[in-house]
C-alpha cells in the first residue's frame, strides 16, 4: 500500500508540473494536507487517462511515452538537424577521398576540396552565431551527449590532416595547391617520365639524360624542406621516385659512389 501511495503521489507532482497544457479538471478536495489512500487513487485515476506522460498500456498500470516527454531544450531544430545532414554527407565524402589516396600517398593534393567542404560545415555547427529562427546548433550538436560524437568525428578527420603537414602545400583561403607543390609535382612527373623512357635497355643513357632533372628535384625538396613548407605527398614521393632509380647512376640515393 505504502508504494502505491508513494508512486500516486508521483502522478500528482507530475500532473503539476504539465498543469498549463493539461484540461484534466482535479477535485481540489482531494489535494489536502494529508492524501489519504483513496484520495490517491482519485487522483491517479483523473490524471492518467489524459496525461501527456502516462498513458495505459497492457502489463502495466502506466506507461512512459519518452517521445511526448522529450524535453524542449534538448530537441534539435529543423536547421540543426539540415546542417548535421550535410555534415554527415561531407563526412563520408572526404573519407572515401582519403582511402583512395591512400597509396601512393595523395592525400592532400586530391582531399583538399573534400577537406575544406568538411571544414565548412563544421564551423557553421560549432559557430555560436545564430542561423534561421535564432537557432544556433553548437550545444544541441555538439555538447549534448558524453561522448560529443560530432565534435570527436571531426577531430580524429583534422589530426589526419594536420599529422598529414597539408597545410604546407594548400594555399589557405585559396582552395589550391601552393605555387611549390605544383612546381615539385611538375618536376617529380618530369623525372618519372625520363626514367620511363630509359629504363629499358643500357642504363647509361639514363644516367646521362635524367641526372639534370633528378638533382633539381632533390635541390627543390631540401629547400622545401628547410622552408618547412613539405607535406605527406611530397615525402612520400621521394621515397616512391626511388625505386625506378638505378645503382649504376651515381645520383641515385643507392649507389655506392
Amino acid at each position: 500500500m505504502y508504494i502505491f501511495q508513494v508512486a500516486a503521489l508521483l502522478i500528482a507532482l507530475l500532473y503539476y508540473g504539465n498543469a498549463q497544457t493539461s484540461t484534466v479538471a482535479v477535485n481540489p478536495t482531494i489535494l489536502g494536507s494529508e492524501l489519504s489512500a483513496d484520495g490517491l487513487k482519485q487522483l491517479a485515476a483523473a490524471v492518467a487517462p489524459q496525461s501527456p506522460v502516462f498513458h495505459p498500456s497492457r502489463g502495466s498500470y502506466f506507461s512512459l511515452n519518452l517521445l511526448s516527454a522529450f524535453p524542449e531544450d534538448l530537441e534539435v531544430s529543423d536547421y540543426c538537424v539540415e546542417l548535421l545532414a550535410i555534415f554527415g554527407q561531407r563526412y563520408s565524402t572526404y573519407v572515401n577521398c582519403l582511402v583512395s589516396a591512400a597509396r601512393p600517398v595523395k592525400v592532400c593534393q586530391n582531399c583538399y576540396g573534400t577537406h575544406d567542404n568538411l571544414m565548412e560545415i563544421y564551423t557553421n555547427i560549432s559557430s555560436d552565431q545564430m542561423g534561421p529562427g535564432n537557432v544556433s546548433c553548437r550545444d544541441s550538436l555538439l555538447r549534448s551527449d558524453r561522448l560529443m560524437l560530432v565534435f570527436l568525428l571531426y577531430n580524429n578527420l583534422e589530426d589526419i590532416w594536420t599529422g598529414s603537414e597539408c597545410n604546407s602545400c594548400v594555399s589557405l583561403g585559396l582552395h589550391s595547391l601552393t605555387n611549390d607543390t605544383l612546381y615539385f609535382m611538375a618536376t617529380l612527373n618530369q623525372s618519372l617520365r625520363c626514367f620511363e623512357k630509359f629504363q629499358q635497355g643500357n642504363h647509361s643513357a639514363l644516367c646521362k639524360e635524367c641526372k639534370a632533372t633528378y638533382r633539381g628535384l632533390n635541390e627543390l625538396y631540401s629547400r622545401m624542406e628547410k622552408n618547412r613548407t613539405l607535406c605527406i605527398d611530397i615525402e612520400d614521393s621521394r621515397t616512391f621516385l626511388s625505386s625506378p632509380c638505378p645503382a649504376s647512376c651515381s645520383f641515385c640515393p643507392s649507389s655506392s659512389t
